[in-house]
């Protein structure tokens, strides 16, 4: 049996923001519990939907298994709004990070992911470029090879940006 979340250590949470991590188990395993260490500060619902509740507190939240596994995380509660640390830019086919630069053809999309760290940072992701006639880009991440030459694809979320050098061949 395994168990696995999409967050650990500490996670900084406003107060009234939820969020759902996500659990990875077992074929065959379920979740049959949630549970936060102080109610007041941290609520856990039965589908694991968390809410900070009280500011300058933390709180531990507990995931519990059918098999007996558990795996635990502290959120801690803010009054700020949660803002971007870190932008870490993957490509959405291989899951890998992408470098500072690519290669396309013209013609040619890639599709690009964006991951906020905290997780649960309240900044929106930006994505734009340096010029349209070369480089497209959008909303979502996905970048398209208009014609030959050089352009920056910038990946933004709060003061935090990333930017790839697309060269179009």
């Amino acid at each position: 049996a395994t168990i696995s979340l999409n967050v650990s250590g500490t996670i900084p949470l406003k107060t009234k923001q939820t969020f759902t991590p996500k659990v990875t188990m077992g074929k065959g395993d379920k979740v049959v519990s949630w549970k936060s260490s102080n109610k007041k500060v941290v609520s856990v619902s039965r589908n694991g939907k968390v809410k900070g509740l009280k500011a300058g507190k933390t709180a531990t939240i507990t995931v519990q298994l059918a098999s007996g596994l558990k795996k635990s995380f502290k959120v801690k509660v803010q009054k700020a709004a949660v803002v971007t640390k870190s932008i870490k830019v993957t490509n959405a086919a291989t899951g890998r990070k992408q470098g500072k630069k690519a290669t396309l053809k013209r013609g040619q999309s890639l599709k690009l992911k964006a991951a906020l760290t905290p997780i649960t940072s309240l900044q929106k992701v930006k994505w734009s470029t340096s010029n349209k006639k070369i480089v497209t880009v959008s909303k979502s991440g996905v970048i398209k090879a208009k014609k030959k030459g050089r352009a920056t694809i910038t990946v933004k979320s709060g003061n935090k940006k990333y930017n790839i050098r697309i060269t179009v061949k």
